[in-house]
């Protein structure tokens, strides 16, 4: 970019004339090179990237096949996903870029105005970018055995970085969590109803599930021209979640629910927090 420009000059920095370390098409390719899947010698340097990338997901069954596996399970799959998504928050004409003028009275790409800083103005004035990214899950394991037992273990992490073009200000945001869950259903599990003087007893089904997670996620702002680094906000959450479902039929189902969080922050500025719920509901259904 800098070298395309007519009299290029470095600082004494390194950094070319007009150029600097905050100039917007400065950063957009650095941040994009260094944070997303482009070679830093082959990145452009405009803010829309002319071809998107994938997302995709996996799903892998053939584990079940193993004859050790198929002696006690049904079905084991194995998954892995990938999602990720880059935004430009908004953009505007600048009104004070003007382009270099060519001999034949014809203006350039190259910029010639500068800001306050000595950097030149670029033609569009780009509020903020982001890339959000998520591996939901990581890998993930999913276990269905003969015994009406269920098993599932899922490891999931995501980022999203924003950088701010009025303060230079890059915000990271990193999570990661690690799930583990079991069910199991009973089968022909007895339950009483009294209805007047008369005690009836119906069979039914009941599907009992627990999981466990633990997520550790962090907030971080990195102050480019200060070349500070601080964490603001973030913490380690263990959740633990029981539910027991009973259908009584098609329309009539009972749950029992026992929920914990204990939620501790990376930041002396917060406080810890624990919460526990528990419940029994009814659910009717009136359509058929």
């Amino acid at each position: 970019m800098a070298n395309d420009y007519p009299g290029f000059l470095a600082d004494e920095n390194g950094f070319a004339e007009g150029y600097g370390g905050t100039q917007q098409d400065v950063i957009i390719p650095a941040f994009l090179s260094a944070y997303g899947v482009f070679n830093v010698n082959g990145v452009s340097t405009s803010p829309f990237p002319r071809v998107p990338l994938p997302n995709w997901r996996v799903n892998y069954d053939g584990l079940g096949k193993i004859p050790f596996v198929k002696k006690f399970a049904r079905n084991v799959t194995l998954g892995h996903s990938y999602r990720s998504t880059y935004s430009v928050s908004s953009f505007t004409t600048n009104l004070l870029y003007s382009g270099v003028e060519l001999a034949n009275g014809v203006e350039s790409n190259f910029p010639n105005t500068r800001d306050s800083s000595g950097n030149f103005i670029p033609e569009l004035q780009i509020g903020n970018i982001t890339i959000s990214e998520q591996f939901s899950p990581l890998v993930s394991l999913d276990f269905n055995f003969k015994n009406s037992l269920t098993a599932r273990f899922e490891v999931k992490t995501s980022r999203t970085l924003g950088f701010n073009f009025a303060n230079n200000q890059l915000t990271e945001v990193t999570s990661e969590e690690y799930i583990v869950g079991a069910g199991y259903t009973f089968k022909n599990v007895p339950f009483p109803i009294k209805i007047g003087k008369n005690t009836k007893r119906i069979k039914s089904d009941m599907a009992v599930r627990i999981d466990f997670s633990m997520r550790d996620s962090r907030t971080m702002i990195r102050k480019m021209v200060e070349g500070l680094d601080q964490a603001t906000s973030g913490q380690k959450l263990i959740s633990i979640k029981f539910n027991a479902d009973y259908i009584i039929n098609q329309k009539f189902n009972i749950r029992l629910f026992y929920d914990a969080a204990v939620n501790t922050p990376v930041v002396s500025s917060s406080f810890p927090t624990e919460n526990h719920s528990a419940g029994l509901s009814l659910r009717f259904t009136l359509a058929d």
